[in-house]
Order: C-alpha cells, then sequence, then structure tokens
C-alpha cells in the first residue's frame, strides 16, 4: 500500500546534506502523471496521479489531482517545478501550461503558453520529451523566474524539431501570491533545434547563466549567455565539432531528434546524448562558455531492437557518467580520454527481469533517479561515486508513478555554496 512504498523511499533517501540546505529550488520534483496513453479523456482521467518527489524533508509525498479538472486534464508527462530557497513547492507546469501550488489554478497569465494552438490542441497534457522546459532563478528579486521553453513543430518530412526557445517572467509574489507571468519573449528563433536538451549552468560570474542547445541536422551546440541583471541574452556562443556529426540524420525522419544534456554539478564539464549517437562528453569552461576535449562513446543504433539512447546523468563529484539505453546502464570514468577504458557496465535488462532503464537525473540527495517506464516505480543508484556495480543499482522501487520522464535541474547551488 502507499504507506509501505512511502517508508521504503523515505529509508532509501537517508538524511540530506548539508551541503544542500541552502538554494533548494530544486527539492520539490513534480512528476507528471503516469504516463498512460489511454484513448479516451475519461480512461486517462480514471489513472491521472501526479506525485511529488520532496527531498527537503526527506520523505515523497503523493498528491492526486482527480479533484481538480485543470490539473488532472492538462498536466500529465512533461513536467517541471521549482520550490523556494527554502524548499517549498512555488508552481510546475508543462510546455502548454503554468499552475500556482497554493490553488493548483491556471496562473495568470499562464496559459496557452505555445503560440501555436496546434499544440494546446493536441497535446493538451504537453508532450512526452525531456529537456523541453527550464527554470532559472533570479538574484534581482525573490521569488521572480525565467522560466524557458522551447517549441515543438507540427510533423513534418523531417520529423519534429524546435524552431523557438520562449521565455517568460515569472513573479510569484504577484496576483496575491499567485504569481502571474509578467513579460514573454523569444531568445532565439532560428535554424532548426533538436527536442529536448535544454539545460543550464552558471556562468563563471556566479550571477548569469549559460542556456544550451543542440541543433538538427548541423554538427553544433548553441550557448547563450544569459544576463541575470539585464534579463536578457548578451552573447552567443557557437561551437562546432564532427564528432557532433550524425551520418544519415538528414534522411532519418523520426530518430535522432530527441536529446537530453546535462553539466556536471561542478559545472566543469557537459554531456548529451542522443537517439542516434550515443553519448558525447566535453570539459566546459564556465567564464567563456567553450567546450573542449570532446569524447564519444557511439551507440550501435538498431531501431528494429529498440536499443535507443534514453538517457544520462554525472555523480555528485563529476567522476562518473551513467548513460543508459533501452538494455544496459554504462558508467564511465569521466577524467579517461578514451571513454572505453573506463567503461563499466552496471546492470543488463536481461539481469533486471524486463525492468526498463529510461531518462535518468541526479537529485539533491546525490542519488540518481531512473525512470523504467515499463512498471510503477523507479531504478535509484544509491551510490553514484562508487566505482562498478559498488555505485548499487535499487530496480523497481515502488511509487504510483509510470513513464519514461524524469525532472532535470540545473546546479542552483554552484557558485553560491
Amino acid at each position: 500500500d502507499h504507506s509501505m512504498r512511502i517508508a521504503a523511499i523515505t529509508l532509501l533517501l537517508g538524511m540530506y546534506s548539508m551541503a544542500h540546505a541552502q538554494n533548494q529550488y530544486d527539492a520539490v520534483w513534480m512528476m507528471g502523471a503516469n504516463g498512460r496513453h489511454l484513448g479516451s479523456v475519461e480512461d486517462r482521467d480514471l489513472l491521472y496521479n501526479s506525485m511529488f518527489f520532496d527531498f527537503s524533508r526527506d520523505t515523497i509525498k503523493f498528491q492526486d489531482f482527480r479533484t481538480s479538472p485543470v490539473g488532472r486534464a492538462r498536466l500529465r508527462e512533461m513536467m517541471i517545478s521549482i520550490a523556494s530557497v527554502d524548499g517549498e513547492l512555488i508552481y510546475y507546469g508543462n510546455g502548454s501550461y503554468l499552475q500556482s501550488a497554493i490553488d493548483t489554478q491556471i496562473m495568470k497569465g499562464g496559459d496557452s503558453l505555445h503560440a501555436d494552438n496546434y499544440l494546446i490542441q493536441d497535446y493538451p497534457g504537453a508532450i512526452g520529451y525531456n529537456q523541453l522546459t527550464l527554470i532559472l532563478p533570479s538574484t534581482k528579486k525573490e521569488g521572480r523566474f525565467h522560466h524557458f521553453f522551447n517549441d515543438h513543430s507540427r510533423p513534418t518530412e523531417e520529423g519534429v524539431h524546435a524552431t523557438k526557445i520562449y521565455h517568460f517572467v515569472i513573479d510569484m509574489e504577484a496576483n496575491e501570491g499567485k504569481g502571474e507571468v509578467i513579460s514573454r519573449d523569444s531568445i532565439y528563433y532560428g535554424d532548426v533545434l533538436l527536442m529536448g536538451g535544454l539545460t543550464a549552468v552558471r556562468h563563471g560570474n556566479d550571477r548569469d547563466w549559460w542556456i544550451m542547445k543542440k541543433r538538427k541536422f548541423v554538427p553544433e551546440i548553441l550557448l547563450f549567455h544569459f544576463s541575470d541583471e539585464e534579463e536578457r541574452i548578451l552573447d552567443t556562443v557557437i561551437y562546432r565539432d564532427t564528432i557532433l556529426y550524425i551520418e544519415g540524420e538528414e534522411d532519418r525522419e523520426s530518430e535522432g531528434q530527441f536529446t537530453t544534456g546535462v553539466f556536471s554539478p561542478q559545472g566543469d564539464q557537459f554531456a548529451i546524448c542522443d537517439f542516434m549517437y550515443g553519448i558525447r562528453l566535453f570539459d566546459f569552461d564556465r567564464h567563456t562558455g567553450q567546450l573542449s576535449n570532446s569524447r564519444a562513446f557511439d551507440h550501435v543504433f538498431d531501431i528494429y531492437n529498440f536499443n535507443l539512447s534514453q538517457g544520462c546523468a554525472f555523480s555528485s563529484d563529476g567522476s562518473k557518467l551513467y548513460y543508459t539505453d533501452q538494455f544496459h546502464l554504462f558508467q564511465f570514468e569521466t577524467d579517461k580520454m578514451d571513454l572505453f577504458d573506463g567503461l563499466d557496465t552496471i546492470a543488463e535488462l536481461s539481469e533486471l527481469n524486463g525492468v526498463g532503464m529510461r531518462e535518468m537525473s541526479l537529485a539533491p540527495d546525490c542519488r540518481i533517479y531512473m525512470a523504467n517506464g515499463q512498471f510503477p516505480s523507479v531504478n535509484i543508484i544509491v551510490h553514484p561515486n562508487r566505482d562498478g556495480k559498488a555505485c548499487e543499482l535499487r530496480p523497481k522501487m515502488p511509487i504510483d508513478y509510470l513513464s519514461h520522464n524524469m525532472c532535470y535541474y540545473p546546479n542552483y547551488r554552484l557558485g553560491t555554496e
């Protein structure tokens, strides 16, 4: 039952470290509903069961939105949430809507965020892709946030892609503390971008941010220098590397569209994995925005066996990089020039009785949480800093959540501790 499940996860979380006791903007993960795509809206509503991962209190809460038509109808799959500096949930949402945590109603100005009605009509519960949206807290005013979201194109012969990155400014002290979208614009409009992979790291000046996004059909990564003081993009760095080239990408319609990008907690490394080429690892300079020392682990693309890239995450000390496809969980030592030299296979699907290994994310408790997409449970890497199987993968920890998605956050504490 729920009490047993909560107890099991609570014991696993352990004590929240003092290093993460401040700037707890990522302390509450608002997970989308169970991800089951049933035929009718009525059928889906019966199974909607959004859930909190609350790391500020070393516990997990469950919140059922079946009593709220707004929450029930519009918040599933891809989710993002933000907490206060003290770890209290403030607001949450997806690519189409934002909702206040106070009354679970759509925030003032927080509806129809996407300019194309196609997205709102065809995807009322949001899109089931990771890293389409990103929240950055402002240092100018408490309760002020920058909310970024990349759009979703209509399907074409080239598949789906993004062409815009929207920027919304949220003031959570407005509208009697229920929040309001006070401005909206675009920080990018141009050539097609890959879906997902919208991520950020704090600038070397410890005030601004680098926002990163990969282009589609072009071996380039765009890095936007976002000024916290001026609330705009100051500069764009374009990193081009043949290691990002995907042979035959132009000829594949739907594959190779979705990307996961993560920075190490220290901000000095960046990893990106894609459905078609596997994973790439780089060193990163937070002052200049320059990527360097590129290394690759080529993934064997086999659409017939469906062993496609799913997700990646760094350990809390940055010494390990984890990467998964449908069938394997790999661990890499990040100090190796050749990723194969530090490669260890932590688990295979056949060893886990069919438990899936999907998107993953490093949590504030320094563990890595992984969606499995096949059972109402999550997989947890308990000690990610340890070598090999000593990292202790605990599969199929039971919770009422079923999806292939997982929350992603930048390290909000970097440069502030």
